[in-house]
């Protein structure tokens, strides 16, 4: 493994291998423990699996990234929860708990309906980031 890159063609700026950094690497993934906190254990528990597509460009057209799947627990909006607006019932308005960061205008693909991702919230725990909470809006078709 050399380090450094030119940025025209990506060859080693060097040919002097960095065994030190290298190492650091292999210990940093070889103490690598996934983050457990209560509300992960919920959520793997009674949690459903959902598609994240991240925005990607904004403007007349909306693009989205590759989906991935991500765990959620969903939970229809009450009607005092909510302002309707034209258009929409309040069977179209869901709030979101998820463990991975999410952002505002991501598109979420729920048991075959489509939702954008409204403002999202960041609860926390002991200073830590705990999980993020987000009201989704059915899309409709154009």
């Amino acid at each position: 493994m050399f380090w450094g890159v030119k940025f025209a063609d990506w060859s080693p700026v060097e040919n002097k291998q960095s065994t030190i950094t290298v190492s650091w690497l292999g210990m940093l993934l070889l103490r690598y423990q996934p983050t457990r906190t209560p509300f992960k254990t919920f959520l793997e528990k009674f949690g459903e699996n959902v598609a994240l597509y991240p925005i990607v460009q904004t403007g007349e057209t909306v693009s989205y990234g590759e989906g991935i799947t991500v765990k959620a627990i969903a939970s229809l909006k009450l009607p005092e929860e909510i302002i309707i607006e034209p258009g929409y019932t309040i069977n179209d308005f869901v709030t979101l708990y998820t463990f991975i960061p999410i952002r505002a205008h991501d598109k979420i693909l729920r048991q075959g309906v489509e939702y954008e991702v409204g403002p999202v919230q960041l609860f926390r725990f002991r200073g830590e980031p705990n999980h993020y909470r987000a009201v989704c809006r059915r899309l409709i078709a154009h």
